[in-house]
């Protein structure tokens, strides 16, 4: 069996740990079964990609997607609850972990101010990932 990377691997990935996630901000995840969460999660992100309203649509989505499985109630608080952790997780893996990195580093700081300057625009530019 041969083993290859496709570019389409690192976005599946990065759903299937989102739906893993999901999964584990409800009391019960055996109700959501993976592959129902992993689906809800690909599909929703794709309705935000090619609408014009982006989250305004991808998440809601989700919560229709599982709403038999869950009820809506539980499913809008998973949601949020992931969504929460996931902002957390990028603040600090673009805020941070720069931060620190240049802190250690022997950078002059103007240099360093500029890296900020140039990570923070970053964030804001993705910010609809």
């Amino acid at each position: 069996m041969r083993w290859s990377i496709h570019s389409g691997d690192s976005d599946t990935f990065f759903y299937l740990l989102r739906a893993v996630a999901w999964r584990l901000c409800l009391d019960d995840p055996h109700r959501l079964p993976l592959a129902a969460a992993f689906g809800a999660s690909v599909i929703g992100d794709a309705l935000g990609n090619v609408t014009p309203l982006g989250a305004l649509i991808s998440e809601p989505s989700k919560v229709a997607f599982v709403r038999r499985r869950l009820g809506a109630g539980t499913a809008i608080s998973a949601v949020a609850i992931e969504n929460l952790f996931y902002a957390a997780s990028v603040f600090i893996s673009s805020h941070v972990a720069p931060a620190l990195c240049s802190s250690r580093a022997d950078i002059p700081t103007g240099e360093r101010l500029e890296l900020m300057r140039a990570t923070r625009s970053h964030l804001l530019c993705d910010l609809d990932r």
